[in-house]
């Protein structure tokens, strides 16, 4: 006899359950993904009680795995897992429909005479909280339905200053960093350029580089934290290293490549390799601080350095928030004070062709041409002309062909400034004219090579979409 249709999905449903019905989780089982950064592969509840508590808490998680990230996930099961300690300490005998406010108070006042931070103090209460309301709404275990936490019930936290790196430590860190390892020293690079958090630096996709009209390089990360893929400029020598380490990467994964840096596994590092790996050279190399007192490096003090940096060096808060990918306000000014000066204007998005100073069009990645990450590139990297833009970045240092912007490989130029071109021809072949008359080899060669480029470029900027 056939099955019924049913019988067939409660079979289904059975099988789809059992595996959230252990009490150790293997999420590589059950298809989560946003585990990787921060290395967790299973999760044990077994040692969660009383036997109704545990319930609730693989019913909590299991709803926050669909849009909370790993580290919070474990959070949230470390937070279940003490507030279980407590009441088999205290109440244990107690069952879920006689947790009330006095318990709850009880418990509160034991996690403050704990040595704990104020943020996991904070942490534990915000997700004893949601599991008690949420679970009075599902109706997975039966807590009573009036609030028993509220917001005044969170410790007081206050806000620490950016734990940013001193510049004479990181003078040290650069000098010794040819002792790392060859794929530390590219993330090490890599890290004090773009800030980023080390669960993005470590996932970082083999192709992770995509290229605009200028040749400037755009990095893409994905941020495990915001839940959303993240875009910004980087300097022609970032550039060069990641293409340098994905040629390495390449030659020995071929098509199987996924990640920038992958380890023997082909898998990413976990989060404590890099800090780790750092340290050693501090301890070998006696990196301290101008105390002399030996520094510790942690992973996430590159982003605060960035940050903390770029807010001192006058750059407008709203760059430096879209620059590290906050989501608020709030979070960008965490580095500094804002400053109180005018917000830099935005430069307008490219206009028609790009071309270089040879009169070529560049052409750039569609997935670089939007507004936004060409007006943070230019803000960022970005050198203003009088006449067009140079794509060497400001990160380089300076330029190293002054006055010979026409005859340079980086200047790149747009219709905006046709005019200042006629005009600039028109004084050239004045100059070539003088130059020819007086018998001066060098002036002439120089503008005659200067005139022959305008020319180039008008010329291209002035033909009309599609060729003549």
């Amino acid at each position: 006899m056939l099955p019924t249709l049913s019988a067939e999905l409660r079979s289904s449903s059975q099988l789809e359950q059992r595996p959230y019905d252990e009490d150790i989780w293997d999420l590589r089982d059950l298809g989560v993904n946003n585990f990787l950064s921060a290395h967790v592969r299973t999760l044990n509840f077994s040692t969660i009680r009383p036997e109704w508590l545990r319930h609730a808490a693989k019913q909590y998680v299991r709803y926050s795995l669909a849009f909370k990230t790993g580290g919070t996930c474990v959070t949230a099961l470390a937070a279940l897992r003490q507030f279980g300690v407590f009441l088999q300490s205290r109440y244990p005998a107690i069952e879920a429909h006689q947790i009330n406010r006095g318990v709850i108070v009880t418990y509160l006042g034991e996690l403050a005479r704990r040595s704990l931070k104020p943020a996991t103090r904070k942490a534990y209460t915000a997700h004893l909280r949601s599991l008690l309301e949420t679970s009075a709404r599902e109706g997975w275990v039966a807590f009573p339905k009036e609030p028993l936490i509220g917001f005044q019930d969170y410790p007081r936290r206050t806000r620490p200053q950016p734990r940013f790196i001193p510049e004479a430590v990181l003078d040290q860190l650069n000098r010794h960093r040819s002792a790392l390892a060859t794929h530390w020293k590219r993330m090490l690079l890599i890290v004090q350029e773009c800030g980023m958090r080390i669960s993005e630096l470590i996932t970082l996709p083999y192709d992770c580089l995509i290229q605009d009209a200028t040749g400037d390089a755009f990095l893409r990360s994905y941020q495990y934290k915001m839940k959303k893929e993240h875009t910004i400029p980087v300097s022609r020598d970032v550039a060069n290293v990641i293409r340098a380490q994905q040629q390495e990467v390449a030659g020995q994964w071929g098509l199987r490549a996924r990640y920038l840096f992958p380890n023997q596994q082909g898998e990413p590092y976990r989060p404590s390799s890099f800090g780790a790996a750092l340290n050693r050279l501090a301890g070998a190399q006696g990196i301290r601080t101008s105390s002399g007192h030996p520094f510790r490096f942690h992973a996430h003090q590159f982003r605060h350095t960035v940050g903390t940096r770029m807010i001192h060096n006058g750059v407008p808060q709203h760059l430096v928030q879209r620059y590290l990918g906050h989501e608020s306000p709030e979070m960008t000014t965490w580095y500094a004070h804002i400053f109180d000066q005018t917000l830099k204007e935005e430069f307008a998005k490219f206009r028609g062709k790009i071309v270089d100073s040879a009169g070529r069009v560049i052409e750039q990645d569609a997935r670089v041409a939007t507004p936004d990450l060409q007006w943070l590139k230019r803000s960022i990297l970005g050198q203003a002309l009088p006449n067009g833009y140079c794509g060497l970045p400001v990160a380089a240092g300076p330029c190293p062909h002054a006055n010979a912007c026409l005859t340079c490989t980086h200047f790149r130029t747009d219709a905006s400034f046709l005019p200042r071109h006629q005009s600039q021809l028109a004084e050239t072949q004045r100059i070539i004219e003088v130059a020819h008359v007086q018998g001066w080899a060098r002036q002439l060669e120089m503008n005659e090579r200067v005139a022959t480029n305008l020319q180039a470029i008008i010329d291209t900027l002035t033909e009309p979409p599609g060729g003549a």
